[in-house]
């Protein structure tokens, strides 16, 4: 399968608190055609230590040789179309205790249409790959991340006539 694309990208600050980046692509796939896909965000600061986050988009993915032409087991589906998606998703990063504690929550959303779905049994379609008309996926995920101390950026000071040891020089100090 011959497969060219081409994407473009662009970020717009026009404020230091304020970020948008959309992106464009094009794909022009020998055995499914042309696509055009884009993806659009905004972030915001309102605070120093909160960011808040916004992105939607669509995108395709094109059925792999395997679940095209597999034979034996699994057994491939020639008749397969692209998969198609949209999606968004929504959230908020938040620092605290000097940046020692991290939390982000975010909310997102997926639509698929022509979903490639593996069917162990092969009765659905009569072939292992399957397109599943529609699909959703929603969920919520919650990340925190957390240090012990803060960072230090400062080097230990070494006296002018401290030798260095093995273990100093990249050894392993054996």
């Amino acid at each position: 399968r011959r497969s060219i694309g081409g994407y473009a990208e662009g970020v717009i600050t026009p404020h230091p608190r304020v970020a948008f980046t959309l992106g464009a692509r094009v794909d022009d796939n020998e055995a499914f055609g042309q696509f055009v896909t884009g993806r659009a965000g905004a972030s915001l600061r309102p605070f120093d230590a909160t960011r808040l986050r916004a992105t939607v988009g669509n995108a395709f993915r094109e059925p792999s040789f395997t679940e095209n032409y597999s034979s034996g087991f699994p057994v491939g589906n020639p008749g397969l179309e692209p998969e198609r998606t949209t999606s968004w998703d929504v959230g908020v990063d938040q620092s605290l205790l000097s940046d020692r504690v991290r939390l982000s929550h975010t909310g997102f959303a997926q639509r698929f249409v022509n979903m490639i779905d593996y069917e162990p049994s092969a009765a659905a379609c009569g072939f292992n790959y399957c397109n599943v008309a529609e699909a959703t996926a929603n969920g919520l995920e919650t990340e925190m991340q957390a240090r012990s101390e803060q960072k230090s950026t400062e080097q230990p000071e070494r006296q002018p006539d401290q030798k260095l040891g093995p273990a100093d020089e990249g050894g392993d100090g054996r």
